[in-house]
């Protein structure tokens, strides 16, 4: 746990530092969203769905939003992640990666839409 907190630490210092600074066609990189997605991979759903809410609640902090709708988006994105990853016949080849939590992360944080769990 405490590299997991190190690691949000970390999270903050880019995106406060570095990540807000760099733009490409007017839109910046979110740390705070790559964190549970990289965490649920790793250490499996449940892990990714609470760091996911922390890092959320975090970033309603950081960036004075309204507290709770990031922290919904985290969880569910660490939460889906780490589901997918679990279940992903080519987890060891990396295979699953770009494609299945790149799509969970896109229909979450861009479209607002459910996504089904492919078997």
């Amino acid at each position: 746990m405490l590299r997991l907190a190190l690691l949000l630490v970390l999270g903050i210092g880019l995106q406060a530092v570095f990540t807000s600074r760099f733009t490409v066609l007017g839109v910046t990189a979110d740390v705070f969203l790559i964190l549970p997605v990289l965490v649920g991979m790793s250490r499996g759903a449940l892990v990714g769905a609470l760091f996911g809410f922390i890092s959320g609640l975090v970033a309603d902090i950081v960036f004075m939003d309204p507290i709770g709708l990031r922290m919904l988006l985290y969880l569910l994105a660490g939460y889906l992640c780490g589901l997918y990853w679990s279940g992903c016949p080519l987890q060891c080849l990396g295979g699953c990666a770009p494609g299945g939590c790149g799509h969970v992360g896109w229909a979450i944080g861009v479209r607002g839409i459910p996504v089904h769990h492919r078997q």
